[in-house]
């Protein structure tokens, strides 16, 4: 049942790195025991990756090398294909990923068999675009840099990070002034809403 195996859509002859092909070999398996109106996205959120990765690594003994690549390759498409369209730091970040190419292998032998066609040709459109300029930069900002304007490490500290390098992602933060500023409103307000 070729039409829908996307394992068999990965390309006969074509060399398939071991975690793209226990990725695809694994979607392949969870597609086939799904209902007619059950959508795929549901096993790409990151603790039903966990699990059939650990599933993987029990039943096969695959390395360290080949778990990491095919987690890596399943929950790079999970964002990318949520309701709601990623945005350009979100593909930026899927763009830096090591994994990147696996998925988005994973996606074409998706599409070939019917499975979220227009997003995915959509995404092929946007991603080729992102990955012509620096998709990658180095963050404006750093947790040391944080300390030194005077916020206290913590778990707020990956939080602003994470924002500010989206909106570096996104140009909406142009400068290191930019980001230092976007940053410490941010500090401020975590510090009003503990207080």
């Amino acid at each position: 049942e070729g039409a829908r195996s996307i394992f068999l859509a990965m390309g006969a002859g074509d060399e398939v790195a071991i975690g793209l092909a226990l990725a695809a070999g694994t979607l392949c398996v969870k597609r086939q025991g799904m209902g007619a109106g059950e959508d795929i996205r549901g096993v790409l959120g990151k603790g039903q990756v966990q699990q059939m990765v650990k599933a993987m690594r029990q039943a096969l003994k695959i390395s360290n090398e080949e778990s990491d690549q095919m987690q890596g390759t399943l929950e790079g498409i999970g964002p990318l294909l949520a309701d709601e369209r990623p945005g350009a730091a979100r593909m930026k970040r899927f763009l830096a990923s090591q994994t990147a190419g696996l998925s988005r292998r994973l996606m074409g032998a998706m599409k070939g068999v019917g499975i979220f066609v227009e997003r995915i040709e959509w995404l092929v459109g946007q991603l080729g675009e992102l990955e012509k300029g620096d998709f990658a930069p180095l963050p404006l900002l750093t947790g040391d840099d944080l300390t030194a304007a005077g916020l206290r490490p913590g778990p707020m500290f990956k939080r602003i990070l994470e924002r500010v390098y989206d909106g570096q992602l996104e140009g909406r933060v142009k400068d290191r002034e930019e980001a230092m500023r976007m940053a410490m409103e941010m500090g401020s307000e975590k510090g009003k809403t503990r207080g």
